[in-house]
């Protein structure tokens, strides 16, 4: 049955209309597939792992037509379905978000952890992140400024980047900071 082509719009405009999470999407259609087949480093945002992602659009909706169906058969069963969440930008990002200092991080969780003490580790513990292409050379700095219960960072580019590689790379930052800060 054909429908490749559309299950992720389908999934995501069920998900838009209450009927399912976007993170249960998120998880058939990625993190449940790469375990069922056992394929390595795929279906997670984490260390190690490919940045593979897919951008999506769930604001606009898109009427499934005929001359649209671009799979071997030629049709659809959604024809005529109105969908969101079309993939906007499929994204192989070939870089590397790498801690400078793996120790800095520890030290803070253990010393912030002290009464007293634990208030100036934001001002004495500031991890940086450098991100890399995937020959290795550096083209962002992560940095935290130090602070007294502040978490402010700093953005620096280490190397010319054209737009596309600009945007990839500050999506890549920004999702590692989501990832840690939900990690603790």
């Amino acid at each position: 049955m054909p429908g490749v082509e559309t299950a992720l719009p389908v999934m995501l405009t069920q998900a838009v209309a209450g009927k399912c999470t976007i993170e249960q999407v998120s998880n058939w259609m990625s993190t449940a597939v790469a375990k069922a087949y056992n394929i390595p480093n795929k279906g997670a945002i984490a260390i190690g792992y490919d940045a593979d992602l897919v951008l999506v659009d769930v604001e606009n909706y898109h009427q499934i037509e005929r001359q649209d169906i671009v799979s071997k058969c030629g049709w659809s069963p959604f024809e005529g379905w109105n969908l969101t969440g079309y993939p906007v930008a499929d994204t192989k990002l070939a870089m590397t978000i790498q801690e400078d200092d793996p120790w800095i991080k520890v030290l803070d969780s253990l010393f912030s952890e002290i009464p007293i003490v634990g208030m100036f580790t934001g001002y004495v513990f500031n991890p940086s992140y450098t991100l890399a292409r995937a020959g290795g050379m550096n083209v962002m700095k992560l940095s935290k400024i130090p602070g007294f219960l502040s978490r402010h960072f700093t953005i620096q580019r280490v190397d010319l980047l054209d737009d596309r590689e600009e945007i990839q790379a500050i999506l890549s930052i920004l999702m590692m900071i989501f990832l840690e800060r939900r990690r603790g």
